[in-house]
């Protein structure tokens, strides 16, 4: 069963719940009480729902098994934004004082705390493999992160004087600050990031070597976004409704040069193309492939169900409303709140399944100490001199040069090159040919 975790916003002091409804059948399950979840600061782990405060410094905590409260955790200061780790090891959190925590899950132990952006951290996320953590901020400004480095004791020396850590790549270009990041699936070393702001651009980075790819123009600034599991199509929400800007199109024109194919063969009437590359500007509204739904209120907060055959959308008028991605078409309305609608997370059934499980979620330590040294399990490895040939920013740099050819403009320089030397090999052998036909012509005069 795939369920739909929903909530609002409260505008006054009055604490608000997350809602889990069965996404296909529209049935209640749970709800979660006093959690309050606000933009970008609610998280989920395997067996807990985290939603950080944005009036004071607070972590809300619910475990999946009942609805009351589980606990609330007293933080150094307000978190906006937060993000879980795939492998539910890490917690991490922004603020808007730019400050980046990295808890342990596991012991609650504060890893690390240092100052990753000037301006308010509005997103942060971790890659698909746990390798990488995302920061963006209201300087427009995204920054990739190693979190071998965030955990690493040797950074943790300047945590009272300023920390010595140095983002693995940093992302800029946009002009205002960010609304939405959003990881592409694979490995990290060849991932795609996503990225929206408000200066009503979409752009796609390449995340092992930082290059801008496309930037897609918008005509309005968007408030949310998604992207297909397989990276075919970006969804984007605005106070208009919703874009769907493919990232694929299909493409009438075939290759030239085609002198021979296999009998029997039949050659496609298009090819799928990939849209923008090599750091090209794309205007959504000129795409005759993009399409706007509209909707009667702004959209504040999307959602992809697990094989993205529904998107689902949260508005400004508080309705959560279920779309068939293949007819654009509403198919229900789940749900109505009195206030925005600001989180949709889509999840397999967790609920009924820890109900009788009794996890407890470990208190987030407000200051650093050793205690993390003897609170995690430890391994110690013998230095061979294997461990500096496998550090994290030589695997992603070795796999950058070595993938080349896997980004777009990669596969672009490589046919190219193999177009002009498949047009000198045929020049060759009309030149050969004619050759062969004089000295043949000679040899019958005699």
């Amino acid at each position: 069963m795939e369920l739909l975790l929903s909530g609002y916003e409260t505008t006054g002091n009055e604490p608000s719940n997350v809602i889990a409804h069965n996404l296909h059948t529209g049935t209640l399950i749970r709800t979660f009480r006093q959690s309050t979840p606000f933009p970008q600061a609610a998280c989920s782990t395997k067996t807990h729902l985290l939603s950080f405060q944005r009036r004071r410094p607070q972590l809300n905590v619910h475990g999946f098994g009942k609805e009351n409260l589980d606990q609330t955790i007293i933080l150094p200061e307000v978190v906006i934004s937060s993000a879980v780790s795939p492998c539910d090891s890490w917690l991490i959190g922004g603020t808007e004082k730019g400050s980046l925590y990295i808890w342990s899950i596991l012991s609650g132990a504060l890893i690390h705390a240092f100052r990753a952006h000037y301006q308010p951290l509005t997103h942060v996320s971790f890659s698909g493999d746990g390798m990488l953590a995302y920061t963006a901020s209201n300087d427009g400004d995204i920054n990739v992160w190693l979190m071998s480095s965030l955990v690493d004791r040797s950074n943790m020396a300047g945590l009272t004087g300023g920390s010595t850590i140095k983002p693995f790549k940093s992302l800029s270009g946009h002009k205002r600050a960010i609304v939405s990041v959003i990881n592409g699936s694979g490995p990290s070393i060849s991932s795609r990031l996503y990225t929206a702001s408000e200066d009503s651009t979409v752009r796609v980075w390449d995340v092992s070597t930082g290059n801008l790819l496309t930037t897609i123009a918008l005509n309005s600034m968007p408030s949310c976004m998604t992207v297909d599991p397989a990276e075919r199509i970006i969804y984007v929400g605005n106070e208009k409704g919703l874009i769907w800007i493919p990232l694929y199109t299909n493409s009438t024109s075939l290759p030239e040069n085609n002198y021979s194919t296999t009998k029997g063969a039949t050659l496609p009437s298009s090819v799928p193309s990939a849209v923008g590359g090599m750091g090209r500007v794309v205007d959504a509204n000129e795409s005759k492939d993009a399409h706007t739904v509209s909707s009667s209120s702004p959209i504040t907060t999307v959602a992809l169900s697990f094989d993205a055959s529904l998107i689902i959308t949260g508005d400004k008028d508080g309705n959560v409303l279920v779309w068939d991605i293949v007819s654009r078409q509403v198919l229900r309305r789940l749900i109505q709140y009195p206030s925005p609608v600001t989180f949709l997370k889509c999840l397999i059934d967790k609920i009924n399944f820890f109900t009788s499980v009794q996890n407890v979620f470990p208190v987030l330590k407000r200051m650093i100490t050793d205690d993390y040294l003897y609170s995690d399990v430890n391994m110690m490895v013998h230095d061979d001199g294997v461990e500096a040939l496998m550090q994290a920013p030589d695997i992603l740099c070795l796999s950058s040069e070595l993938m080349t050819h896997n980004t777009e403009s990669g596969w672009r320089a490589k046919a190219e090159s193999t177009e002009m030397e498949l047009r000198e090999t045929r020049r060759l052998f009309i030149e050969l040919r004619g050759v062969h036909q004089a000295l043949w012509e000679k040899y019958l005069q005699k």
